[in-house]
């Protein structure tokens, strides 16, 4: 009996070994596929530096956007004072 023990002990033990073996070695395959789609993944964006020069873009483009409506805005009030001149100089005050 003892001699047919040592075999089994040596047959599980290599058996537990191979399975653990196995799931390592998987882990290490999905671990590389992880890592090379991240690496693929990280050339289609934008670098950080790029990323930031392109939002000082935008913010000068809205501070120039507000400034302009703001011109707008004055330039509408001054056509609407001169109108409103036009309409009191053509007509004559009767006292």
């Amino acid at each position: 009996m003892e001699t047919l023990l040592i075999p089994i002990v040596a047959i599980w033990c290599l058996y537990l070994l191979a399975r653990e073996f196995n799931a390592q070695y998987e882990r290490h395959k999905n671990l590389e596929k992880r890592i090379t789609d991240l690496e693929q993944k990280s050339l289609q964006r934008l670098p950080f530096r790029s990323q930031e020069e392109l939002l000082d873009a935008m913010a000068a483009i809205s501070r120039y956007m507000e400034e302009r409506k703001i011109q707008d805005t004055f330039i509408e009030n001054a056509a609407g004072h001169i109108t409103n001149a036009m309409k009191v100089g053509t007509t004559r005050e009767k006292k």
